[in-house]
């Protein structure tokens, strides 16, 4: 299995293809020993400048964190949707060789759910080397679950971290009951989805049809009560009308109930 993803440093590209390597890594100034499974180990880099993280950002949805000021900062996130992480890696003025020549720098991430290693080239004494990513959902995650992520490189464990809440729309609701009360009134009651997709209900849609349900008009979406029962009045008498309920949560809205439908009395 091959994983690739894109980064960037000093305004270049490099793309990193991640093989299976396994290495037990001794950290300078860290007392217990970390293991990462996949990507390049530190002995791979080419005269290896071992600096900091001195400086993260991470943008999900338009807002802005700080995982160095934050430790074990939590954001939710659909599974759908990605986020951009942001950080500088500040290099020492000799390299691991006890040059000043240039060479690479090396980071790990747990962003799979598994520890990459990554050698990052145009590195030399002192410099501020700024990597960004585009980061996803992997497929070796569960759709729903909190995720621990690290960066880190070898003078620091972590360099920073935080914690995905990631998230799915929920499942439909059930039992879409719907009973005529008069000639003008309607009640709607229905059972709240099975799993709420790992983010809380927030509210309901409901639709309704005239026309059996060839075109919906959608009557309430109350992201305000997540009360399971509705009663639609101001209806016309001895008239059949079909109905439909969506559950909402901050990933979405769910696939739709089943239809019910009833006719106001005459």
């Amino acid at each position: 299995m091959l994983f690739k993803v894109n980064f960037k440093s000093s305004n270049l590209k490099y793309l990193c293809t991640i093989v299976f390597v396994a290495i037990l890594l001794s950290f300078i100034g860290v007392s217990t020993n970390q293991v990462f499974a996949m990507g390049q180990a530190p002995s791979t880099c080419n005269n290896r400048y071992d600096g900091p993280i001195t400086s993260a950002k991470i943008i999900v949805g338009g807002k802005t964190y700080d995982p160095i000021a934050h430790p074990g900062l939590t954001f939710e996130l659909s599974n759908k949707k990605s986020y951009n992480v942001t950080f500088t890696i500040h290099t020492p003025s000799q390299s691991s060789q006890g040059n000043s020549l240039p060479g690479t720098t090396w980071y790990s991430d747990s962003v799979n759910g598994f520890q990459n290693g990554y050698c990052v080239d145009v590195a030399g004494p002192n410099k501020d080397i700024v990597i960004t990513g585009l980061i996803s959902h992997s497929a070796s995650l569960p759709p729903i679950g909190t995720q621990y992520v690290d960066f880190y490189t070898l003078v620091k464990f972590p360099g920073f971290d935080y914690n995905v809440k990631w998230i799915t729309v929920p499942q439909p609701p059930t039992n879409n009951t719907a009973t005529a009360i008069s000639s003008t009134e309607i009640d709607l009651s229905w059972n709240a989805p099975a799993s709420d997709g790992g983010s809380t209900i927030i509210g309901y849609k409901i639709q309704r049809s005239t026309d059996g349900g060839t075109t919906w008009t959608s009557i309430i979406r109350n992201t305000h009560s997540t009360a399971t029962t509705y009663s639609d009045t101001g209806l016309l008498p001895n008239t059949t009308y079909y109905y439909r309920v969506f559950a909402i949560n901050s990933a979405g809205q769910s696939p739709r109930s089943n239809i019910a439908s009833a006719t106001t009395l005459s």
